[in-house]
């Protein structure tokens, strides 16, 4: 290994963020770097299942090196996490860069999430290295967000306003409704918003490279769109390298979960799983209709179960659940009942591990690109059920341009009743139309697996973006 054959991470300070980021490090080491993550915490989130997740990280890869930035002490949390999101990102700037100035390490470029935009915004000129952008999203989600400065720089019009009118966008074959956009865009006045709206438009600018969590056979139109600079009009796209699917891999040093166990002794195909990633969580009255259905549909189940959000809602959200007692949160004796068929897992499960077991045959999401990509390479149809942040232009993507999943409608709300719940499953489950879904989704997954093998289209970008870093030729505006 060259002396300066190092790169710096720095991934989000959240689990859905640093999962893939890690995952994208492991894959790096195999070509002969020295991997450095620097890591930040998000005081607004529950640091406990990261910082646990980071101790294994560090036991099973102790080549990789972890650097801790100092925690940053809000005055107050504001109403909105992503105020506390870009006041922690700009404040985290001169620990960031004070530890890449002083490491023993001649550093080859930064990698930075795309999310973390403010903070490359304020140290790209004094930082002195190259700089990547990471994406742990699809390419049709990061064509969405690129183009949006451009359109709101047509019109005065609020997000908010426009309801679920549709937007016709560069690059993307099919429109998307206003109300499906990240909500943190919907205030113009947000001085937040409009920072991180910034950052969208100086991607092409500032980054030397975007590196993209998809692969090329999964969305190759609105990757070459994107490539070709349809989301902008000034300027060319720098270059987009599709390294994906990069998914969470199992920790030699993790016990088998017991809800393994339970999988063993199930028909093959035969059991839905529902989970909706590390931060979804439902009101008590959602909670009790998807069990409602569940028990209605006959269909065997294994779902992970968070308490309700601690501020209530209506819809399920983000905001910070609890430990569910499901005693009070299930239909009386619903566990009796359902015990031959059904299991019911607190708070946490190896999703991954689960995804892949024979007998898992469906998988009600909340539409994370993570939990998608893994479904994909584990070859297992979706119902999509989005919470927040992108995911509804997720669903988009997969109930209407991929085809590989149907959706969870609901009301006006985003409640879903257990009439609903009950058909979905029974659909994808225990129907023909489910049965072609899940061959078509099986198709996928071959594509999935076959680009990060030596030869596939991502395996081959990855090696073509370490030969640009490297020193090799720019090739700016075109995928790879």
């Amino acid at each position: 290994m060259e002396k300066n054959d190092a790169l710096a991470l720095l991934p989000l300070g959240q689990m859905g963020h640093i999962v893939p980021m890690i995952e994208l490090a492991k894959r790096l080491l195999h070509h002969g770097l020295s991997i450095h993550i620097f890591l930040l915490q998000l005081p607004f989130l529950n640091n406990h299942p990261i910082n646990s997740y980071i101790s294994n990280i560090k036991s099973s890869h102790p080549s990789i090196s972890f650097h801790h930035l100092p925690i940053i002490t809000l005055p107050s949390l504001s109403p909105t996490p992503l105020d506390d999101l870009v006041q922690t990102l700009k404040l985290s700037v001169h620990h960031l860069l004070r530890h890449l100035h002083s490491s023993s390490c001649s550093f080859r470029a930064l990698i930075v999430d795309f999310l973390c935009g403010p903070i490359v915004c304020d140290i790209v000129e004094e930082l002195q290295l190259p700089l990547y952008i990471f994406c742990p999203i699809n390419a049709s989600a990061l064509s969405a967000l690129l183009y949006v400065p451009t359109l709101l720089s047509q019109s005065d019009t609020k997000f908010d306003e426009l309801g679920d009118a549709p937007l016709h966008l560069a690059g993307l074959s099919y429109p998307i409704p206003a109300s499906y956009f990240p909500e943190f865009m919907f205030d113009r006045t947000n001085e937040a918003s409009k920072e991180m709206l910034a950052s969208f438009a100086l991607v092409p600018k500032l980054a030397k490279g975007v590196l993209l969590n998809s692969f090329e056979a999964l969305e190759p139109h609105v990757i070459h769109g994107v490539a070709n600079g349809l989301c902008f009009s000034s300027f060319e796209m720098t270059p987009i390298y599709c390294v994906g699917p990069i998914t969470r891999s199992r920790l030699a040093s993790e016990p088998r979960h017991e809800s393994l166990v339970w999988l063993d002794e199930q028909p093959s195909g035969s059991v839905v799983f529902l989970s909706f990633g590390s931060l979804g969580a439902f009101p008590e009255a959602q909670l009790r209709e998807i069990a409602i259905g569940l028990e209605r549909s006959g269909q065997r189940f294994l779902w992970i179960v968070r308490g309700p959000p601690v501020s209530g809602g209506v819809k399920g959200g983000v905001m910070p659940w609890t430990e569910p007692d499901l005693k009070t949160l299930m239909p009386d004796r619903f566990e009796e009942r359902t015990r031959e068929r059904g299991i019911l897992v607190r708070s946490w499960a190896p999703q991954v591990e689960l995804l892949e077991h024979e007998a898992v045959g469906g998988f009600v999401t909340h539409c994370g690109w993570n939990s998608v990509l893994e479904a994909w390479v584990a070859g297992v149809a979706m119902i999509a059920w989005p919470l927040y942040a992108e995911q509804k232009m997720n669903k988009l993507f997969l109930v209407e341009e991929a085809e590989v999943a149907i959706e969870m409608r609901g009301d006006e709300n985003g409640f879903v009743v257990a009439e609903e719940v009950e058909e979905r499953v029974r659909w994808l489950m225990d129907s023909q139309g489910g049965r072609e879904l899940s061959r078509k989704v099986e198709d996928v997954g071959k594509k999935a697996r076959d680009a990060i093998m030596d030869g596939g289209t991502s395996h081959a970008a990855m090696i073509k973006m370490l030969q640009c870093m490297r020193g090799g030729e720019e090739d700016g505006g075109r995928q790879h």
